[in-house]
């Protein structure tokens, strides 16, 4: 499901707006973050349901390391551990067929599938773990880092953003109520996107 698609503009958008508003009206903020995230889900899951538990293991494994940073004088070593647990997950994906050939030629091609995005979350987590291990991003709750992690508008094409800037927001009680001024700005950038992209991208 592409952002360009009558599917995405005219059915999973509104829906994904409309019951995360919904929810929050009615049964608060947590809950429509909730909804926000099984939605950032499932959009993922339109591309290949198969990759879903990948991320959800990301950013379980990430969390974990994330507040043992934060409970251990050890720091650097767990830093270490996390992105070399990181680096070593995309690597297996995106280069195991091109180093086991390169040491055996005569290997058959493993054909292991790129899980899509790997890339964003890994080292968009991989920030969250150098920002804990340096104080410069606050704990946040295990629902507002799995919510920013699988965020569906940048999930699959960016840009990695620091977790400083988004948890918080996520974070907020406000968060799910509705702002005229937020949503009349948030539609002028997706529209100017989206003719960008129809008009100028396409075309050429």
């Amino acid at each position: 499901m592409m952002f360009h698609t009558i599917a995405f503009v005219f059915a999973f958008l509104p829906a994904c707006m409309a019951g995360f508003f919904l929810i929050g009206r009615i049964l608060g903020t947590t809950w429509a973050l909730r909804w926000l995230l099984a939605a950032s889900l499932f959009f993922y899951a339109q591309w290949n349901l198969a990759h879903v538990p990948l991320l959800i293991g990301s950013m379980a494994a990430n969390y974990t390391i994330g507040r043992r940073l934060l409970r251990t004088v050890h720091r650097r070593t767990w830093l270490m551990f996390g992105i070399a647990l990181n680096l070593t997950v995309l690597g297996w994906f995106k280069y195991a067929d091109f180093l086991l050939h390169a040491v055996w030629p005569a290997a058959p091609v493993l054909g292991i599938a790129l899980p899509l995005a790997i890339s964003f979350f890994t080292f968009q987590q991989i920030m969250f773990l150098v920002d804990t291990a340096r104080g410069q991003t606050a704990p946040p709750d295990v629902l507002p880092y799995t919510a920013f992690t699988a965020f569906f508008p940048h999930l699959i094409a960016g840009p990695i953003v620091r977790p400083a800037e988004v948890i918080p927001q996520l974070s907020d009680p406000a968060l799910a109520h509705p702002r005229m001024q937020n949503l009349t700005e948030g539609l002028l950038i997706f529209l100017l996107g989206l003719g960008k992209k129809l008009v100028l991208a396409d075309m050429f």
